[in-house]
């Protein structure tokens, strides 16, 4: 539901290269300067012009044919792209799942990603995997305990906190939303991805997990960021209501009925000596794009999910307070009588016998 077309061109920064700038810093000044003689020769601008779909879905890179040659195992394409390994039908690894037959509070838990329960990324004790995918959670019985959900592209699991009652439909859920803390880096949880330093709050670190490219995620226009991330980048404008992360949660069963993940992709753009194209800019975390991966379950799911759950539900309710109320008045009626015969000497008759 993107606004315009594919075959739409636009000016964006050329991340192939900045990604080679940002690894030549580590360099030595010999690799640096033949790195920089390479770039110069094939005409490598710091931003260029590129279609919607090649940026998106991959465009053939003179810069990865070239370090493909010299480094095979680390550059595994010659095509560079958002989302080139993403086509529909992919997959992001296999999935280990508690069924939550011995243990209800564990239904629809992750227990390994890809064969592993904690991710080498990180320092730990993060990078635990923990939580469920986001669609399915045991059910809720304590508002105040967050949600986990495990992340496979942020290499990482994150929590969500109980926001307030909503409807979808007529459906009673619970709204979970992502805190301003899990966003805050160098600090209590989050303080173990930082990497040898911390980037600013509203920044997620995905270096380590994707082959230290200069690249960090944030919410969509840094919502829930520090105020010099937007302050850095003219034209954004971070909102609660088209920017946050929620889910909205049926607590009996567990079921996500909504939910909105927006996720923006950032890149990390920093002066690097030796590289003309980078010698005179100012470091910026700058915006490439932004995705909105929103759904809500359609009305003949919320009519179907209100009679089959809902009013059952109620049902069993009403089922439970009757029967609370019966046994309530046959106590009262029982100590009344009690209290009566008491008063006349006359012994009760044993509860057992009846």
């Amino acid at each position: 539901m993107s606004v315009g077309r594919e075959n739409d061109t636009i000016t964006t920064l050329n991340i192939p290269a900045m990604t080679i700038s940002w690894w030549l810093k580590t360099q030595r000044a010999a690799i640096r300067d033949a790195a920089a003689l390479g770039l110069l020769l094939a005409g490598e601008p710091l931003f260029f012009r590129r279609s919607v779909s090649g940026l998106i879905w991959g465009y053939p890179e003179p810069l990865l044919a070239a370090a493909q040659r010299f480094a095979p195992a680390l550059v595994r394409d010659d095509k560079f792209g958002l989302f080139l390994n993403q086509k529909t039908n992919s997959t992001d690894g296999v999935y280990t799942v508690f069924t939550g037959l011995t243990d209800p509070e564990k239904f629809a838990y992750i227990y390994e990603w890809n064969g592993m329960t904690h991710l080498p990324y990180w320092k730990r004790p993060c990078g635990r995997v923990n939580g469920t995918e986001g669609i399915m959670f045991p059910p809720i019985e304590d508002i105040d305990k967050p949600l986990y959900i495990f992340v496979s592209d942020l290499c990482r699991s994150a929590y969500l906190t109980y926001e307030g009652p909503r409807h979808v439909g007529a459906v009673p859920v619970y709204r979970y939303i992502l805190p301003r803390e899990e966003l805050r880096n160098g600090w209590g949880d989050t303080a173990c991805y930082c990497g040898d330093t911390c980037l600013q709050d509203g920044l997620i670190d995905v270096r380590n997990c994707h082959l230290d490219a200069p690249v960090v995620l944030s919410l969509p226009h840094f919502y829930l960021g520090n105020e010099s991330l937007s302050r850095g980048v003219a034209g954004l404008d971070p909102n609660k209501m088209e920017h946050q992360i929620f889910l909205d949660v049926e607590p009996t069963t567990g079921v996500a009925l909504a939910a909105a993940r927006r996720t923006q992709i950032n890149v990390i753009v920093s002066p690097v000596p030796h590289m003309r194209e980078t010698e005179h800019i100012r470091e910026v975390v700058l915006p490439i794009v932004w995705i909105n991966e929103s759904a809500r379950v359609g009305p003949d799911f919320v009519q179907y999910f209100w009679n089959q759950v809902v009013v059952k539900e109620r049902a069993g309710q009403g089922g439970m307070v009757a029967a609370v109320s019966v046994g309530g008045a046959l106590v009262l009626i029982t100590g009344a009588l009690w209290y009566r015969r008491r008063r006349v000497n006359t012994p009760l008759v044993d509860a057992t016998s009846l």
